[in-house]
């Protein structure tokens, strides 16, 4: 009868101890998209998207100025998630600018979610301004 009880009390443990645990063992998936645009006036991108909420994602940049030149790393940075699920960040690109080059951007989180990646075609900062002097024709001497 000792033996028994013992075993009951161990099987009840047991199963409370796993009820209340959290899911250490699995891993969470949760999706990740990613948007980017250029920033007008700036060598810059803003980055935005969704990803786990309260977690974190790493947002690199690569960018690739020509087929016979291996891809630049351009720059990485790690930040939080907001409870809601999204993220923003301003990140620049002018270490390896160049107008017409490939800029790819990766964003990857916590381990167990996809990786989610874009790519973008750079422009001048100012590409939609018309600037008088960059149009007026020369006349050298």
């Amino acid at each position: 009868m000792f033996t028994t009880r013992r075993l009951l009390g161990t099987l009840i443990a047991g199963l409370l101890l796993t009820a209340l645990m959290p899911n250490s063992g699995r891993a969470a998936t949760a999706s990740l998209t990613l948007q980017v645009e250029p920033v007008v006036g700036t060598q810059a991108v803003q980055v935005h998207g969704t990803g786990p909420a309260s977690g974190s994602v790493t947002i690199a940049l690569y960018d690739t100025i020509s087929q016979d030149l291996p891809t630049v790393f351009v720059a990485s940075r790690t930040l939080a998630v907001g409870s809601d699920g999204r993220f923003d960040v301003e990140m620049r690109t002018a270490p390896a600018y160049m107008p017409g080059s490939l800029l790819t951007v990766v964003a990857s989180a916590t381990p167990g979610a996809a990786q989610a990646q874009t790519t973008l075609v750079l422009r001048p900062p100012n590409a939609p301004l018309s600037v008088p002097v960059e149009s007026a024709t020369r006349s050298d001497p």
